[in-house]
């Protein structure tokens, strides 16, 4: 069984501006390239691996804006290229996320988007890229469960064209032990035409709090 260490990673971490009651977060729009290559530098130091949630698109922007101009999250790919060619080795690679957009012609331009960043990206450095996890936590029933096969089952062949993986991540995998599952058949179904799957855990609500040491 392969195993996936790494950091699920998004840029968002900047300090807020004025203060309370006036304090406001920065723009999810605000973060460059070179914001993002600062703080992957600090992710490189305890993990090789990062997988990211989206290629920045959401509702307010209209399918027709670039991807580059999107929310900062379409940078990544790219920052980690460019810490990889300073490096001169591959010391982070990126699992691109392809969200799930509730508008059809967003969700077509967020994965024509991963497809450009990913070219782009392993351009500048080979193998940056080398999979896109197709929705976060959107498979919760037969009717889901399909339309992300679809996706897969759609774009399959073009990553593979760029030596890319698809595959998915969900919080419910483990319905694929139990036969009794309404979308048992489904699950199935898109894990056979996955390379990979990624399963977010989670503690239990009454786990112990990590003692500070």
């Amino acid at each position: 069984m392969s195993q996936f260490l790494g950091a699920a990673f998004q840029p968002y971490v900047g300090h807020w501006i004025r203060t309370s009651p006036n304090a406001t977060t920065p723009l999810w729009n605000s973060y460059s390239q070179q914001d993002i290559v600062k703080m992957l530098e600090v992710i490189a130091s305890q993990f090789s691996k990062i997988s990211t949630y989206s290629m920045g698109y959401a509702g307010y922007y209209p399918p027709t804006t670039p991807w580059n101009q999107v929310d900062s999250n379409c940078h990544i790919a790219g920052a980690v290229a460019q810490l990889n060619k300073r490096r001169g080795q591959v010391v982070i690679e990126v699992a691109q996320g392809i969200y799930q957009q509730s508008d059809a012609a967003l969700q077509q331009v967020e994965i024509e988007a991963a497809l450009r960043a990913a070219k782009e990206a392993n351009a500048v450095f080979h193998n940056t890229v080398t999979s896109f996890v197709f929705t976060n936590e959107y498979i919760v029933d037969a009717q889901t469960t399909n339309a992300v096969n679809a996706m897969i089952l759609a774009n399959k062949q073009k990553a593979h064209n760029l030596n890319i993986k698809v595959g998915v991540r969900s919080n419910l995998f483990e319905k694929i032990t139990d036969s009794n599952s309404s979308f048992y058949k489904e699950l199935k179904t898109l894990i056979q035409n996955c390379d990979f799957i990624q399963c977010n855990l989670y503690p239990d609500k009454n786990a112990p709090t990590p003692k500070t040491v």
